[in-house]
């Protein structure tokens, strides 16, 4: 008896990415660049998000929502795996409200917090003591609070909002706007991203 297989969309898709990643990891072997190394890593912490969030939408046979803590938790100990954080060298708070999103709102919820989490890994701890980062997701009056905060080294205040940044920083901005969100930036004691959004939409 000869057997067809076929992949649905929900079968193929965690192909896809792992086949992505496997050959962005492949290509770094042979690049000697040191930026043009963590450029593909971080496009690997990208692909990742992505598959977390197939993963999350498919679990129940959901195609609708995404469940957010469950979610940021497991974007979180994944980019903690990706940046060899040990976490009793980073003391992580969050505050999730339990949320589920529609997959419109995740896509770039996602990728900015992916995004400002994999920046304060690699960058704000160098030399801190009691290394904190605090991540926290709610809503209040008819908008979505999602706040990325430390206790780091903090950086300049405009860094999300020029043009002349990295791509990540960019891709920052234009996810943002993608989600009419106010981005303020608090460097006052670390750095503290906060994102007031209203454009966003909730499912059952």
């Amino acid at each position: 008896t000869t057997e067809i297989y076929t992949l649905s969309l929900h079968d193929a898709l965690p192909i896809y990415l792992q086949v992505i990643s496997s050959l962005l990891k492949l290509q770094s072997q042979y690049i000697e660049d040191e930026g043009a190394i963590k450029a593909i890593a971080e496009g690997r912490n990208r692909v990742h998000s992505m598959a977390l969030l197939h993963q999350n939408l498919y679990k129940d046979e959901d195609i609708t929502g995404v469940n957010m803590k469950e979610y940021f938790t497991n974007l979180i100990e994944g980019l903690f795996d990706a940046y060899n954080i040990n976490a009793d060298d980073v003391k992580l708070i969050t505050e999730i409200q339990d949320l589920t999103l529609d997959i419109d709102t995740v896509i770039p919820l996602g990728l900015i917090a992916n995004e400002l989490i994999s920046n304060t890994l690699k960058h704000a701890f160098s030399h801190t003591a009691e290394a904190t980062l605090v991540v926290k997701l709610s809503e209040s009056e008819d908008k979505l609070l999602f706040q990325v905060s430390d206790n780091g080294k903090g950086y300049d205040t405009d860094i999300i909002k020029k043009e002349n940044k990295s791509f990540g920083q960019k891709l920052i901005k234009s996810l943002s706007a993608k989600l009419d969100a106010d981005v303020h930036v608090d460097t006052s004691s670390g750095t503290d991203v906060t994102l007031f959004i209203k454009d966003y939409n909730k499912t059952s």
